[in-house]
């Protein structure tokens, strides 16, 4: 198996799409790791994330896990949808497949998803580094530069944020509506 340097977690969503462009721009030799555990989206995130990959030259690999709680994302329509440990398990997960683990914990985040906070990902990198050498990376741009920066390069119809399993967004989740 390929070990490589940037591995970046992609949901297909505005932020994760967000680094894939970026690592591109950069050319940045990188991973764009989609999980698949469960989500209502998946199907759609998927889609999404092999089409963001393939446009910004990424390779592309996608895990699936099952049996995980997936806590509030169950009922997705009623606002922020946490999935206990989420970012804790996807960014371990992902340090299997290369040295530093890129996650799109964006500050709009920080209120409703602890482990989008910069405390816990300084913390979690730290061990990373002290256990793997892995390190743990994210962006600080906020999502309205995120969201400007896919429509000014085109990329913004490539992306799915919505937690409903489409065909289209639902325009009511949390996703949606941040």
């Amino acid at each position: 198996m390929t070990r490589y340097t940037d591995v970046i977690l992609t949901s297909g969503g505005v932020d994760s799409s967000f680094l894939c462009f970026q690592a591109a721009q950069d050319k940045t030799p990188a991973l764009a790791l989609f999980v698949d555990y469960g989500q209502p989206a998946a199907r759609m995130e998927e889609k999404c994330a092999r089409r963001v990959a393939e446009t910004a030259e990424l390779e592309f690999e996608l895990v699936k896990v099952t049996g995980l709680p997936l806590g509030d994302m169950i009922d997705w329509r009623s606002g922020p949808s946490v999935v206990p440990a989420r970012n804790l398990w996807l960014i371990a997960l992902a340090a299997a497949f290369g040295q530093a683990v890129w996650i799109g914990a964006v500050p709009e985040d920080w209120s409703d998803y602890a482990d989008c906070r910069p405390a816990f990902l300084w913390e979690l990198d730290d061990a990373m580094r002290t256990a793997y050498d892995a390190e743990v990376r994210w962006a600080c741009e906020d999502r309205a530069s995120r969201v400007a920066y896919l429509d000014q390069h085109g990329y913004a119809n490539l992306v799915w944020s919505c937690y409903g399993p489409g065909p289209e967004p639902c325009g009511a989740c949390a996703s949606c509506t941040q």
